[in-house]
């Protein structure tokens, strides 16, 4: 909550855009900005995505192996398949944002409606 409050204040007090990065540079200089952006780019990121989708695959496997551990391997090939449809996903938003807008809108169309009757 002390976090949240106080990133609220930064964001008042800092009214450029940019979040961290504007705020890093506003007080520490470009120097320390950059290197807090690249240490969040190339470090954090990609470590937190790896988390997520290692358990992200830890679940969805579970009920297929109830008394005992997924095997690692099977763990770690869902976990690559999920970190590389994001990838594709983002390609497919990189080269063709109105495709990827299109399925976004239709997905979230579909979830505010529900299902669809034909």
């Amino acid at each position: 909550m002390v976090g949240a409050y106080c990133y609220a204040e930064l964001g008042c007090m800092i009214s450029k855009s940019g979040a961290d990065y504007a705020y890093i540079m506003e007080t520490f200089g470009p120097f320390m900005a950059f290197i807090r952006l690249w240490i969040e780019c190339m470090i954090v990121r990609p470590c937190s995505q790896a988390i997520v989708a290692l358990t992200f695959s830890v679940y969805v496997l579970k009920p297929f192996f109830p008394e005992c551990q997924p095997p690692d391997e099977s763990v770690r090939l869902l976990a690559v398949c999920c970190i590389i449809s994001r990838l594709m996903a983002a390609i497919v938003n990189l080269t063709d944002a109105s495709a990827s807008s299109g399925f976004t809108d239709d997905t979230h169309s579909r979830a505010k409606s529900g299902p669809v009757k034909d």
